[in-house]
């Protein structure tokens, strides 16, 4: 009972403040405020909960989803700004530091379902392959493209493979050491299973991104407003539900 009511408190409330920000759009600076990139926060985050959730459960898509939709919308945010700006292009360094904190966020998501002595093991080697592919110049802010359409690119197919093979065996080697130093045999999810739902989640996210790109960049003042209203109303009711249910017991 009290779970519930905890999470109705706390979705009403956050879909209440994301109606209030969509209400202020231009208040908060249209296309560069920070609306832009709670936009992309938001629907980014969505996306990573339903394909990671899928593929490795509902506590290991909740934890990676937060980490992976605030990192991927914080990014293209900055690179949309940029781009508009014309200013410099951005630095490898950028690619790094954001890569590293990418494959914190998964490594913890898969300690989540794993334990502490996988994670040891296994974070420095999502952080060395993470790295590798965005310094190849793969990373989604140096390949960030604008289009109407969802598109499916054979270079994107390619990325998507070289990331399942890379986090498929990195996960059964931090499994298999990590067994190894504990002097018994851990069993727990197969790791062609994790390399198909990161390298299958990041092939899609590819051709994803270009048309939610193009969404976000013609975000109208009225239709934000009409979305406002109604998360706010949403947020209102949810909240409000538990209330309800104790006054018509």
């Amino acid at each position: 009972m009290e779970h519930w009511e905890a999470w109705c408190n706390l979705g009403g409330s956050f879909l209440a403040a994301l109606g209030g920000l969509y209400l202020t759009y231009d208040i908060l600076g249209g296309k560069d405020g920070p609306l832009a990139g709670v936009t992309r926060v938001v629907t980014y985050m969505a996306f990573f909960l339903i394909t990671y959730s899928l593929g490795l459960g509902l506590k290991f898509g909740l934890i990676t989803s937060l980490g992976m939709g605030l990192l991927l919308g914080y990014d293209l945010y900055l690179e949309a700004r940029r781009v508009r700006a014309k200013g410099k292009p951005r630095h490898w360094s950028s690619d790094v530091i954001l890569g590293s904190i990418r494959a914190l966020v998964i490594s913890i998501g898969l300690m989540s379902i794993t334990n502490w002595r996988v994670f040891l093991i296994l974070f420095p080697l999502i952080v060395l392959f993470i790295n590798v592919i965005y310094l190849l110049g793969f990373s989604p802010a140096n390949n960030r493209k604008i289009s109407k359409r969802i598109e499916f690119r054979l270079r994107d197919l390619w990325v998507g493979l070289l990331q399942s093979i890379a986090a498929g065996l990195s996960f059964w080697a931090a499994v298999s050491l990590a067994s190894a130093m504990a002097g018994q045999t851990y069993s727990f999810v197969p790791p062609w299973r994790v390399g198909l739902t990161i390298g299958g989640t990041g092939f899609l996210l590819s051709s994803l991104t270009p048309r939610v790109e193009w969404w976000v960049e013609r975000l109208s003042q009225i239709r934000l407003a009409a979305w406002g209203l109604f998360f706010a109303i949403l947020g209102f009711l949810i909240q409000a539900f538990p209330n309800w249910v104790v006054l018509l017991k």
